[in-house]
């Protein structure tokens, strides 16, 4: 088999693991400095991902063979041979992919593995979640105040959006009213759009239970 036809397979190999990889990264909510910086660690965890995709694969190839007497081939011995990989089967490792990406994303949002390892007395830890993520997914919370320290200003709304951990904290609000902070009334927004630093704003939750959107007091 030629170089060039098995650098060409690897390739196509890794198809499946970076589309994995898309998923998770566009799905999960993890700690990440950059939501466009490729290193190092992104390719060995794409070759991983990949490399779980074509187990995958194969695992099934030898049941359907074992079962339905059939004589398909899997990934590793194509990758060493000279056939080569149709349509259906890069076609059936992106489908493995993509539902791998939901599944890792689970994981790592729910932290499903620390709850585990909680659970077994492996260890105490719950995992490196933002305060930021853990505060605004609080299922709970709806209804906020935002001091905006740049402004000297004070928004009650709706929670509607909020950013990833590790870059700038934005929030999406609506039904919103704006006060000054000595609490006077200034005007009402159906949608808002709010970008701070994060020591430029402050999220409060309001007292009452429902969150009934009241002056400032």
């Amino acid at each position: 088999m030629q170089i060039d036809a098995f650098i060409f397979k690897i390739l196509l190999l890794s198809v499946p693991g970076f589309v994995t990889y898309i998923i998770y990264r566009k799905v999960a909510i993890y700690r990440r400095s950059s939501k466009s910086q490729f290193g190092f660690h992104d390719v060995f965890i794409v070759i991983i991902y990949s490399l779980v995709s074509c187990g995958i694969y194969d695992l099934l190839i030898l049941f359907i063979n074992l079962i339905f007497k059939a004589d398909y081939t899997d990934t590793l011995s194509k990758l060493f041979n000279v056939e080569i990989f149709n349509i259906k089967e890069l076609a059936f490792l992106i489908i493995i992919a993509v539902l791998l990406g939901f599944l890792f994303s689970l994981f790592e949002t729910k932290r499903i593995i620390n709850k585990i390892a909680i659970k077994l007395k492996i260890s105490q830890y719950y995992g490196d979640t933002d305060v930021w993520t853990a505060f605004n997914s609080n299922k709970s919370i709806e209804w906020i105040y935002v001091r905006d320290h740049k402004l000297k200003l004070v928004y009650f709304g709706r929670l509607a959006q909020y950013s990833d951990p590790g870059e700038v904290r934005e929030l999406i609000l609506s039904d919103v009213q704006v006060f000054t902070e000595d609490g006077e009334f200034c005007y009402k927004s159906p949608t808002m759009y709010i970008c701070r630093q994060s020591d430029e704003i402050t999220l409060e939750i309001p007292l009452t239970e429902e969150g009934e959107k009241n002056e400032i007091k």
